[in-house]
């Protein structure tokens, strides 16, 4: 081996060299976010109970006898009532996650919403954001994130508004941001907390709601692209350089769940009941046959806005490995595949694979005990490079013994 050092060093240089530039964008980006997401499983659970409760409804929920007929649930006097039972708890935050849109609504019902919002101290309602390329559309009112760091290129951009509540509650609730640029990637964990909007950064959903509930404003809210979202001086919030932060899956555990007619059972029986006081309460649509037990994966649009909310709340947010010593577990792949060269050609490969599952056993502990995401792809390479290279060249032969 010692005759082949010196081209094994430079061809492992240039590997690693272009491991690293390209790691950072498409598939090997995709690689890396879903070993990230798979490491997040292992996370420690949090350590205190978030103040997020969830009011859920489905397609089998009725609408409020109030309406006077059987409707599904959704009409102006629902949300109305939802706000209603909500002010003797005093809640944080209040979110309507659905937007607030009708095909003609009753004027008394919409009147009786409207009233109820004005009364809500910190009311958020959904905002659903669009593309298109007429730059007269009118532009919405939206929070502005004022300190941003780093290349915004790659955070999901968008340039109209597609869905946005009626026309009397856009200026009592506070637009929240409800896109998902890629639900299969928010399905797994990363949940987009910043997107682009016209060239300005807009906070989403669970960042304005943890914004409002930790009783700050955009002011105090500083993006550093691949590093952190900073809230004032109380919350910290990973993210990578999409905007996206990577939640883990058992933050939603502590999130309280109340289906909407017990809340309103609870109201007319209970009332005054303190059990949502100073929470983030998020009104929004569960399936019936969705649950929690995954962790969230798979649920519904509402539940990981639960979950990334409370994971913000409870620091539960997974942290990559940053900038440079990203490339550290690398060289230290590197460095054990160079035992490789000690095994013959069959033994190498099971020694590679004990290696690569070593280094996985590593990286668990690593997001168990600290919250910290390894990387997958860098240091994978390096030491597949490294098999292939003891396949390719022999081991010397031993010199025949002397007589």
């Amino acid at each position: 081996m010692r005759s082949h050092s010196s081209w094994i060093v430079l061809v492992l240089a240039l590997a690693g060299i272009l491991l690293w530039r390209e790691s950072g964008s498409g598939w090997p980006r995709g690689v890396d976010r879903g070993f990230a997401a798979w490491l997040a499983r292992a996370s420690a659970p949090p350590t205190r109970e978030p103040a997020v409760t969830l009011i859920g409804f489905d397609d089998a929920t009725p609408g409020s006898a109030a309406t006077g007929t059987q409707v599904p649930f959704g009409q102006p006097v629902d949300y109305a009532l939802f706000l209603k039972s909500l002010l003797p708890c005093a809640p944080a935050v209040a979110v309507i996650e659905p937007v607030l849109v009708w095909n003609g609504p009753s004027p008394a019902n919409l009147l009786m919403l409207e009233d109820y919002s004005r009364r809500t101290p910190k009311l958020m309602v959904g905002t659903e954001l669009g593309r298109t390329t007429d730059p007269d559309e009118d532009n919405p009112r939206l929070p502005v994130v004022g300190a941003v760091r780093g290349d915004p290129s790659r955070v999901p951009e968008f340039t109209a508004v597609s869905l946005r509540p009626a026309e009397s509650l856009r200026e009592i609730g506070n637009a929240a941001v409800l896109n998902l640029p890629d639900p299969g990637e928010a399905h797994r964990g990363w949940i987009p907390l910043v997107v682009r909007y016209r060239g300005d950064l807009v906070p989403t959903l669970p960042l304005l709601a943890a914004m409002h509930w930790a009783r700050a404003t955009t002011r105090e809210l500083s993006v550093d692209l691949g590093h952190e979202i900073r809230v004032g001086s109380t919350l910290r919030i990973p993210i990578d350089l999409t905007g996206a932060g990577l939640i883990a899956p058992g933050a939603i555990t502590g999130v309280r769940r109340i289906a909407y007619a017990d809340l309103l059972v609870r109201a007319e029986t209970s009332p005054g009941n303190a059990t949502t006081a100073g929470d983030v309460v998020l009104l929004g649509r569960v399936p019936a046959e969705a649950g929690v037990s995954d962790g969230g994966f798979g649920a519904s649009r509402a539940e990981l806005y639960a979950r990334a909310i409370a994971a913000i709340q409870t620091g539960s947010v997974v942290r990559e490995l940053p900038g440079r010593w990203r490339a550290v577990p690398a060289l230290a792949l590197a460095a054990c595949g160079a035992a490789l060269f000690l095994f013959p050609r069959p033994s190498a490969l099971l020694a590679a694979l004990g290696m690569a599952a070593a280094y996985a056993m590593i990286a668990r502990g690593m997001v168990s005990a600290h919250g910290l995401a390894l990387p997958a792809v860098v240091p994978a390479g390096m030491l597949l490079l490294m098999l292939l290279l003891r396949l390719v060249i022999r081991r010397p032969a031993k010199p025949p013994a002397e007589p």
